[in-house]
């Protein structure tokens, strides 16, 4: 399942990427050296974002759920989830949304922000029961 997406969220990032955009349009004709340091800083920025959040999405495979975002992947065992919360965050997580899911599994937690939060929950809800029940 992919992951929601706030728009507003990824105006921040575009907003910044934006201004140092219009930053090195004005440097151009007065300082150029400088303008072509603000572009780089503008490309490896855009770069990194799209690198860590893009594509990101949740996929419940048969022993685990997998965290895709860009180049970075998560394997979670559903035994070792121990926790799912509902949070409204900011934090940085593989997650394009602030309503989000939390994943609490030994001292450690994951958010993400699934397009469909209550049919994801449910059917993880489903998935961390069949690995904790015993089996015959």
């Amino acid at each position: 399942m992919r992951s929601a997406v706030d728009w507003w969220l990824l105006l921040l990032p575009l907003a910044a990427i934006g201004c140092v955009l219009f930053l090195a349009s004005r440097l151009l004709q007065q300082a150029p050296l400088q303008a072509a340091v603000a572009l780089t800083l503008a490309m490896i920025a855009s770069s990194v974002l799209l690198m860590r959040g893009v594509p990101c999405h949740y996929l419940l495979e048969q022993k685990g759920l997998l965290i895709r975002a860009g180049i970075e992947r998560w394997h979670l065992p559903y035994e070792k989830i121990e926790r799912v919360d509902r949070v409204w965050s900011l934090v940085g997580a593989p997650a394009w949304a602030a309503r989000r899911l939390r994943l609490r599994y030994g001292s450690a937690s994951i958010q993400i922000s699934p397009l469909d939060r209550d049919a994801f929950e449910q059917a993880l809800a489903q998935r961390l029961s069949e690995a904790r029940s015993p089996r015959s």
